[in-house]
């Protein structure tokens, strides 16, 4: 919908239209490491180093101050990398060392542990729902729900700072802070490209 999300060192920015930078609002979260629109673009989540969930209705309930727009916390004791919607009314969230499935409206754990004891940096799932990938220290590794099939992807020694799908689930581009950018093809799960950034800059976001 033309809108563009962005996190600092404790906070998200959020903006309504791309193209009036200058019109943004602001969600206060001490720590943050990840954000990400739901399925409905009025709802965002984001996850912190404390361990704690975020669930903001930004759009309809923020208009008084920073926090107004605040509907829920989830809190997990666990440093949080990453997250990303799944199913409507459900998150996955990386813990560091496990993946846990969560409901978005009472923070109950509908799953924990659902795919790997590895450390884990970044998650992805495809637009469809069927698949999710993760970073573990041997590589990418890819399951079908819920954690089934596994493959794993080798990075050749690259950092995995951030993952991304393609819509038709068919691709999966990695970025990372060595300056590296790459993409597999799925089907014959093949490296495909590798491009180096402009300057040597160090990616942290697809």
């Amino acid at each position: 919908n033309n809108q563009l999300l962005a996190i600092l060192e404790n906070e998200a920015k959020i903006w309504n239209n791309v193209n009036d930078p200058k019109n943004f609002k602001t969600l206060k979260h001490d720590l943050i490491t990840d954000a990400f629109f739901g399925i409905n673009p009025d709802i965002i989540a984001t996850v912190s180093k404390k361990g704690d969930i975020k669930i903001w209705d930004w759009k309809n309930t923020y208009n008084k101050n920073q926090q107004k727009g605040l509907s829920n916390t989830i809190s997990l004791n666990s440093p949080l990398d990453s997250i990303v919607f799944y199913d409507k009314d459900k998150l996955l969230a990386a813990t560091g060392n496990s993946i846990q499935l969560i409901n978005i409206y009472n923070g109950s754990k509908i799953q924990e542990n659902i795919l790997s004891p590895n450390y884990l940096s970044s998650v992805a799932i495809s637009a469809d729902g069927k698949k999710i990938a993760f970073c573990i220290d041997e590589g990418i590794k890819i399951s079908n729900m819920p954690g089934l099939e596994s493959q794993i992807l080798s990075t050749e020694g690259h950092d995995c700072d951030e993952l991304k799908f393609s819509k038709d689930g068919n691709f999966i581009a990695l970025a990372s802070r060595n300056s590296k950018l790459k993409v597999w093809g799925l089907k014959n799960k093949k490296l495909i490209k590798t491009i180096d950034t402009f300057q040597n800059a160090p990616l942290i976001d697809l």
